[in-house]
């Protein structure tokens, strides 16, 4: 007695169901009420599944690993004989998904949506679709999608669905298997942006500090200080974030800045816990005019030390532009034997010849007036 034809797959209703399960299917091939369908896989010698009805020609091969290929083939019994195997047909489980979706803000105006590749098994890409948007394909190294223009400082929620795409080499020619689609709502924040920072001088050693952001929210700022200061309400404020002290949005006051040193405070704003780019104000606590010298000298005293020098030597400037003035410009004496009428003013007339007996009694007679005068006084 003779077994049974070997059968054939039906290889329309069979492949994927799942990531993990694969449908198999057989066709009688000629055969007449076989007593027991037989279904076999990866070469085993023993069947997985027996069906005894031959209306269901079906088995499902289940806990396989995602995006895999596998054999499969199948046999008929009838009194006891079982016919012959039709050669293996490769099929495939459809691949796994996409895991651990998460979302990070990377910039002011962009969002990071992400995510890792299926634990187990092969795929191609990644298909990815945000809310109504159109879907793209991603490549299977990159394994995110960026979104931009959006606003610093934000909170935005995003519906977003991921599918991994997989092509199975299939017995009778390719198939492209698509996995379920993975569905998620994310909850994303943009990082906020660099506040501005003002001082204001309160006294020697105090400065206020005040923030504001030019656009969009921050939770807290952390602020640093170059070189570290020693306040006596946030302890030691050193120069880097992880050194810096957190602080609320609101002005605030900083004590012991030493005298005349320049600090740095810069303020790292803080939102949904991303830390955005910082931004500073040079502070310095400025000598006051009163504790001023020049050399040792008090200000008033060098005002009139310098006064005093730029007088003298502005006189001396003019006594020397004069001299060499008088110098330059004086009338030259005329040369010698020749007259000049602005040099040489005019002979006086002679006076007239006085008899010299004259001049002798003139003078005796005025000493005899003389003596005359002050006989009479003795009197």
């Amino acid at each position: 007695m003779w077994g049974p034809f070997a059968l054939a797959l039906d290889a329309a209703n069979s492949g994927c169901l799942s990531d993990t399960a694969i449908s198999h299917c057989a066709l009688l091939n000629g055969n007449v009420d076989p007593e027991f369908i037989h279904f076999y896989f990866q070469g085993s010698l023993t069947y997985y599944y027996t069906s005894n009805d031959y209306a269901q020609l079906c088995a499902e091969k289940t806990a396989l690993t995602p995006g895999t290929p596998y054999n499969f083939t199948t046999t008929a019994s009838k009194y006891q004989l079982e016919g012959a195997k039709h050669a293996y047909f490769q099929l495939c489980t459809c691949p796994g998904l996409a895991e651990d979706v998460g979302i990070i803000g990377i910039s002011e105006t962009e969002l990071s949506v992400y995510w890792s590749a299926p634990s187990e098994g092969d795929f191609d890409l990644y298909h990815y679709k945000r809310d109504t948007e159109a879907t793209v394909d991603v490549e299977k190294a990159v394994a995110s999608v960026v979104h931009g223009n959006l606003t610093a400082g934000t909170i935005y929620i995003l519906n977003v669905t991921i599918w991994t795409n997989y092509t199975c080499e299939r017995s009778d020619g390719q198939e492209t298997l698509i996995s379920p689609p993975k569905s998620i709502e994310l909850i994303g924040c943009t990082q906020p942006a660099p506040p501005k920072v003002n001082a204001t001088y309160l006294g020697k050693t105090r400065i206020e500090l005040n923030f504001s952001q030019p656009i969009g929210s921050v939770d807290y700022y952390i602020l640093t200080s170059s070189p570290p200061l020693n306040d006596p309400k946030l302890g030691l404020i050193g120069d880097t974030v992880e050194e810096g002290k957190r602080i609320g949005t609101e002005n605030l006051e900083l004590m012991n800045l030493e005298k005349y040193r320049a600090y740095t405070f810069r303020a790292y704003p803080v939102f949904c816990n991303l830390v955005g780019t910082g931004n500073h104000r040079v502070a310095r606590i400025e000598k006051p005019a009163a504790a001023l010298k020049m050399m040792g000298v008090r200000p008033w005293a060098a005002m009139l030390v310098f006064f005093g020098a730029g007088a003298s030597v502005t006189a001396i400037f003019f006594v020397v532009l004069y001299a060499t003035f008088k110098f330059v410009f004086a009338p030259k004496p005329p040369p010698a034997g020749t007259t000049s009428a602005t040099a040489q003013a005019p002979p006086a007339d002679p006076e007239p010849e006085i008899p010299p007996n004259w001049r002798i009694n003139n003078a005796y007679e005025q000493r005899a007036d003389y003596n005359a005068i002050r006989i009479g006084k003795l009197n």
